[in-house]
């Protein structure tokens, strides 16, 4: 589950279901290695939510217990791990709009994602 701050809207770029891209030759070594990256990212991603998370209640607990200086650290360290998520998720948003499913008559038929499991093959 995406945790959000008060106030802050969900990701875009993780509202999407997570996993492989589609692209107009969806085996192609670009598109196989788009979908790599993006299975790396959306991972990476909910390694920083539960970072903020992290961050969020140990700020919590230094303000509780009057530790000024250890909620000025932890908040440091959110700011940080915000900043991070920020990233991820612009480049994250980059992947999609250009590894995106075309439709007949050129436009971009929005992000269709498909979950692509590697692995041994039945031949």
């Amino acid at each position: 589950m995406e945790s959000t701050r008060a106030g802050q809207e969900p990701s875009r770029a993780v509202e999407r279901t997570a996993g492989a891209l589609v692209a107009a030759e969806p085996d192609t070594p670009d598109a196989l290695q788009a979908d790599y990256f993006l299975r790396l990212l959306t991972g990476r991603r909910g390694l920083i939510d539960q970072r903020i998370d992290d961050c969020q209640r140990k700020i919590i607990t230094a303000e509780a217990k009057g530790d000024a200086d250890a909620g000025a650290n932890f908040r440091r360290l959110l700011q940080i791990a915000e900043q991070d998520r920020l990233t991820v998720d612009t480049l994250i948003d980059k992947l999609r709009r250009r590894f995106t499913a075309r439709v007949p008559g050129g436009a971009a038929a929005g992000p269709v994602l498909v979950l692509r499991r590697t692995g041994p093959t039945a031949r």
